[in-house]
């Protein structure tokens, strides 16, 4: 029996995957660098880590230049997580807590970035647990981040899924032995061929729920 479900932050709970990427090409233009819509899709549930890097190939820059460039730009065009949540936020996370079911975020995002979405979209007391993958040696596609939110959650991978729009995010997920809905975002259009089954709205995702057969996590 499903007892918890694990979301993904970025590109599932706030539509932020197609807007940091729109910052990124700006910053890089700014900088002299062109770079294409196809290939910054790449960044699509990658790491700031990660990030840093691509920031560092197509500028020539050390890690540390590439990580101050980034958080100055940022900080000089702020994210608003309320204009980006998804359609039915608020009331599919409503629905799964009346219902019953353990709720978490496990992302890929510092903590600072994680709870401020939830403080701008309002969500506070919606989720039993929140990890961030930036607190841990290594984050998705490796299955770590999910295992902690499992172990945090006191239920095992049998008994929950979990809702990600990035091939990362699936086979993180996946490694860690969850049933996964895959979240299809048309300006991503990445790779979900791993997922159990797709989304294309949140609030789809409690009423398949009900229907997801015993101990599928462990399929």
């Amino acid at each position: 029996m499903t007892k918890a479900i694990i979301f993904d932050m970025d590109g599932v709970l706030v539509d932020t995957e197609s807007w940091f990427q729109t910052q990124f090409r700006d910053m890089l233009l700014d900088c002299g660098v062109d770079v294409s819509k196809e290939e910054i899709r790449v960044l699509t549930g990658c790491s700031m880590e990660q990030e840093d890097e691509f920031i560092q190939e197509k500028l020539g820059v050390d890690a540390y230049t590439a990580a101050r460039m980034k958080d100055k730009w940022m900080a000089a065009h702020p994210v608003n997580y309320a204009d980006q949540a998804r359609p039915g936020l608020k009331k599919t996370l409503q629905i799964l807590r009346d219902a019953g079911y353990k709720v978490a975020i496990a992302s890929s995002s510092p903590m600072r970035f994680i709870e401020q979405m939830i403080r701008e979209c309002g969500l506070e007391n919606m989720f039993d647990v929140v990890v961030s993958g930036h607190d841990l040696p290594k984050t998705k596609p490796d299955p770590a981040i999910y295992r902690l939110a499992l172990e945090k959650l006191g239920v095992p991978a049998a008994d929950a899924a979990a809702v990600e729009d990035s091939f990362y995010g699936v086979q993180a997920a996946k490694g860690a032995g969850l049933y996964v809905f895959g979240f299809r975002d048309p300006f991503s259009n990445l790779s979900l061929v791993e997922a159990d089954t797709t989304v294309d709205e949140l609030l789809q995702v409690p009423a398949l729920l009900k229907v997801m057969p015993e101990g599928c996590g462990s399929c």
